[in-house]
């Protein structure tokens, strides 16, 4: 049985964490080793988690964002020479059922090595997240998303699509010739899909699974003030824009985040003050 490897981001995240520990040590089957990244090393450090198997901490840089995280547990884990399977959970996330790694892991014997795998996400109230789809050129670009209408019929290998989110996803590293890295281009959201997009540029696929699912915790993961969240979304939403799409599409989504964020300013300042950072800083600064 192949040999599985989790790594989770954190920021400010000791809370929901707690969570993902708990029900990371009651699986029938542990991870070989837990790299948590910490972000907030600072502000708000990672506290002793009790678990039943190895945990390795980082000590990130204090406010760098998930694919940075990634970066630095990513090149443990080539320094490791690891040759098994990598997950990266978020921190909100948690596994149900006890059996959820040997399940996974089952299914990963059946799978391509150079495959990027997702699988189903749920929130509380058992309702399917959006977390896999396709991207398309036009105005139109992230519409195609996995949806329960479109969930494969029983005894199908699973979806073949463009991207799986970060907050679930599954490689080999070794199974590819080239390092894998996340671009710090995307501070915060589009650094999985711009992943993924890449890894198939590569010889890579993405395949996304309903037969398993995680839970999710939803923005429960780190304590960020509303306007850092939206000021790094903007960024990283205007930088995916540049590079994917044509740029009539660009210019249009652009003016519309903008006439957005001016119109909900009074009643929503913080965020809409930090859209309009984001996109300030992404057109004509670049700094995060």
């Amino acid at each position: 049985m192949a040999q599985l490897l989790v790594i989770t981001v954190c920021y400010k995240s000791n809370s929901a964490l707690s969570v993902l520990a708990e029900s990371l040590n009651k699986q029938e089957i542990t991870p070989s080793k837990w790299i948590l990244i910490d972000n907030a090393p600072l502000s708000n450090p990672v506290l002793n988690l009790n678990t039943t198997f190895p945990v390795h901490i980082i000590s990130g840089n204090e406010g760098d964002g998930f694919g940075s995280g990634c970066n630095a547990g990513l090149d443990l884990v080539y320094e490791m020479s690891f040759d098994g399977w990598v997950w990266l959970l978020n921190p909100d996330t948690y596994l149900s059922s006890s059996n959820h790694i040997e399940n996974l892991l089952n299914t990963l014997d059946n799978v391509d090595y150079n495959t990027i795998l997702g699988t189903a996400i749920e929130d509380l109230d058992h309702q399917l997240e959006q977390s896999a789809g396709w991207i398309r050129k036009g105005l139109g670009y992230r519409k195609s998303q996995i949806t329960k209408e479109s969930l494969p019929q029983k005894g199908r290998p699973g979806i073949e699509v463009d991207w799986v989110s970060g907050c679930n996803l599954i490689f080999q590293p070794s199974s590819f010739s080239t390092p894998l890295r996340f671009d710090h281009y995307f501070p915060l959201y589009f650094e999985d899909i711009d992943f993924c997009l890449r890894a198939k540029l590569h010889g890579g696929k993405c395949i996304w699974l309903d037969s398993l699912s995680i839970s999710h915790q939803k923005s429960t993961g780190s304590e960020c003030s509303l306007f850092r969240r939206e000021r790094l979304k903007a960024i990283s939403q205007i930088h995916f824009l540049c590079r994917y799409q044509p740029w009539w599409v660009t210019v249009a989504h652009t003016l519309r985040i903008i006439a957005l964020a001016l119109r909900r300013l009074p009643a929503q300042f913080a965020s809409s003050r930090g859209t309009l950072s984001g996109i300030f800083q992404a057109l004509f600064k670049h700094q995060y």
